[in-house]
């Protein structure tokens, strides 16, 4: 679950909201247009995680829900008003990289919504609510199957994180990506069982 505290409400939202009700789907949209989806193994069988878009801003970029003991009724919805208001942070944090000029928004978007994917579904794969643990998983899996290590993309996360102030981790955003950073670089490889199918995006 990752949780933001702050910033002006601007800008577009890829997630589909019917009247303004959650609106469950197999795929998260991302603002490129690409999909992806979360699966988990149950009872050793693969398993698509229904996905839900809320239109409320909570403070919340997601949140995911799994069965005690698997084989049940996984979740995990995104916030659209939170996304919304976050999306400024999310340019800006591109722009930190490319010295002031603005950044190329679509991507500096679905770098940041394709990390909180990876971040979710990692909730819901790993039956965790350690906010530590999923954010490490999800770096491991950016670097294996999105994005390149030590790459462009990285530093726009970590300008992200970095801006973001406080945090459900417990610590500050700074704090939370260095310790995130330092636990995938001392464990590379994915937890088992992951969907190779998250194509290289960036």
């Amino acid at each position: 679950m990752l949780n933001v505290l702050k910033f002006p409400t601007t800008a577009m939202f890829a997630f589909y909201v019917i009247a303004g009700l959650r609106t469950p789907a197999l795929s998260l949209t991302l603002p490129n247009g690409t999909t992806k989806t979360c699966t988990v193994i149950s009872g050793g069988r693969p398993l698509v995680v229904r996905e839900e878009s809320d239109p409320r801003d909570t403070g919340l970029i997601g949140s995911t829900n799994w069965p005690a003991g698997g084989g049940g009724d996984y979740r995990i919805t995104y916030y659209q008003g939170t996304m919304l208001r976050l999306y400024p942070l999310m340019d800006e944090a591109a722009r930190q990289i490319s010295g002031g000029a603005p950044g190329p928004q679509t991507n500096a978007r679905t770098l940041v919504m394709l990390f909180a994917a990876y971040h979710e579904c990692a909730h819901a794969r790993l039956q965790s609510g350690d906010e530590f643990k999923v954010n490490c998983e999800a770096l491991i899996q950016m670097r294996h199957f999105a994005v390149q290590a030590g790459s462009l993309t990285e530093g726009v996360l970590a300008n992200w994180h970095y801006d973001l102030g406080a945090t459900n981790s417990g610590v500050d955003g700074a704090t939370y990506w260095q310790r995130t950073v330092e636990c995938a670089n001392r464990y590379p490889q994915p937890a088992a069982g992951w969907d190779t199918g998250w194509a290289k995006t960036f």
